[in-house]
């Protein structure tokens, strides 16, 4: 969970992959509760190379590989 100052702003889920669809069940159903209970829209799960968006009703989840999220995410 990412914060600033008292306020949740973020949930990184981090997974090797999400190829054993139980794995993948497991990962997804996790983050969904804890995007539930914080009241949060979006999450990420950063992979070793798996790119793809999961909607759940009202909610998003991003699969990002890792190096891209630290690539997009570094500062000059």
């Amino acid at each position: 969970m990412v914060k600033s100052g008292r306020k949740d702003i973020a949930l990184i889920q981090a997974a090797d992959n999400l190829d054993n669809e139980k794995a993948r069940q497991r990962e997804i159903d996790a983050l969904s509760r804890a995007m539930d209970e914080l009241k949060l829209k979006s999450a990420l799960i950063l992979t070793e190379d798996t790119e793809e968006e999961i909607r759940l009703r009202s909610k998003t989840i991003l699969v990002q590989p890792a190096y891209k999220w630290l690539l997009s995410t570094a500062q000059p």
